[in-house]
């Protein structure tokens, strides 16, 4: 009984792994934002900046409709630099 169960948990496994799949690529882009505040009687303040991203993803397959794609980006906005890392998940 040991025996059946270890070779069916080791064809699950096989097929599972199979429909797996890792897939990479670059990212890059310009960001462009603007924001308006209505501070009421004193007036309006308004102000826009321009950014860039660069980086890369890797979108890896858990299953046939399941996917997880971690990303690792270097943003530029203005004087201000730092690193975003956003997780995304994908259900097809």
């Amino acid at each position: 009984m040991r025996k059946l169960l270890f070779v069916l948990a080791a064809l699950a496994g096989t097929f599972a792994t199979q429909a797996q799949e890792t897939k990479f690529g670059v990212k890059a882009g310009v960001d462009l934002a603007s924001t308006k505040v209505d501070l009421g009687p004193l007036g309006e303040v308004t102000g826009s900046e321009t950014g860039y991203y660069l980086g890369g993803f890797a979108s890896i397959g858990i299953s046939e409709k399941f996917a997880v794609q971690p990303e690792l980006m270097y943003v530029l906005i203005k004087d201000f630099n730092f690193l975003s890392v956003p997780i995304w998940q994908s259900m097809n």
